[in-house]
C-alpha cells in the first residue's frame, strides 16, 4: 500500500508567517472556494490562508502552510495546469466549516484549519 505523509506535503508553519508566497484571502460568497495558479518552477512556498463571509467581512487568519508543489501533485491534491507551467490549487470550505485543500469533490483532500 502506498502511503503519503502529509506533514511533508503540507505542513503548518508555527505562529503567523507574516508574509507567505501566496497570501490568499477567501471568501463564501466565492462559492466557497479559493483557486489559483502559481509557477511550476518553485519547488515548496508558502501559503498565508485567511478566510471571511463576504468581500466586505472582516478577515480571519487560518494558518500558514509549506506546500510541496510537486509531492502534493503526485499525490492528486493539486494538479498541473495544461502547457501552462503552472501548478492549480485549490482550497475549499466545506459544509463541516472546515478547509480543506483539494481539487474536486472527487479527489483527496487536505485539512488546513476551521472557519465558523
Amino acid at each position: 500500500m502506498n502511503t503519503v505523509n502529509l506533514e511533508e506535503l503540507c505542513k503548518l508553519v508555527e505562529g503567523d508567517c507574516g508574509k507567505g508566497d501566496l497570501n490568499w484571502v477567501g471568501n463564501d460568497a466565492s462559492q466557497r472556494n479559493q483557486s489559483g495558479v502559481v509557477r511550476e518552477n518553485a519547488i515548496s512556498l508558502v501559503l498565508r490562508l485567511s478566510w471571511r463571509r463576504s468581500k466586505a467581512s472582516p478577515k480571519s487568519f487560518i494558518g500558514c502552510y509549506r506546500l510541496n508543489l510537486g509531492g502534493l501533485e503526485a499525490a492528486g491534491y493539486i494538479r498541473k495546469e495544461a502547457g501552462s507551467g503552472k501548478y492549480r490549487i485549490r482550497i475549499e470550505h466545506e459544509s463541516d466549516n472546515d478547509l480543506y485543500l483539494k481539487l474536486s469533490s472527487k479527489r483527496p483532500r487536505i485539512r488546513l484549519g476551521r472557519f465558523v
